[in-house]
């Protein structure tokens, strides 16, 4: 993530632009839910694709422990399901 550029093209929709902001960071640590309120953040301002700040998430490394395993700060991108070709061999008439 471009962190002098300050704007660029969303990796999600790929035609809106992730900005600056400020967001809620919110994860679980531990069975318990971890939130730091005014953190930087890029959000898109097309689709609302939010990515916070590398250096952010460092810094929540360096107070959680960076070698912990339990700390999981993996982007939640949500899960689309891919569109299926059409079955060539299926005939296509309407359903009753």
């Amino acid at each position: 993530m471009p962190e002098q550029d300050e704007t660029y093209f969303c990796p999600r929709c790929q035609f809106g632009r992730c900005r600056p902001a400020l967001a809620t960071y919110t994860r679980l640590y531990h069975g318990m839910m971890l939130s730091a309120p005014d953190t930087r953040v890029y959000i898109c301002d097309v689709c609302g694709y939010q990515e916070f700040s590398e250096q952010a998430l460092d810094t929540m490394r360096d107070l959680l422990g960076a070698d912990d395993a339990h700390y999981d700060d993996s982007p939640r991108v949500p899960k689309t399901r891919p569109v299926d070709p059409p079955d060539i061999n299926e005939t296509n008439r309407p359903k009753p």
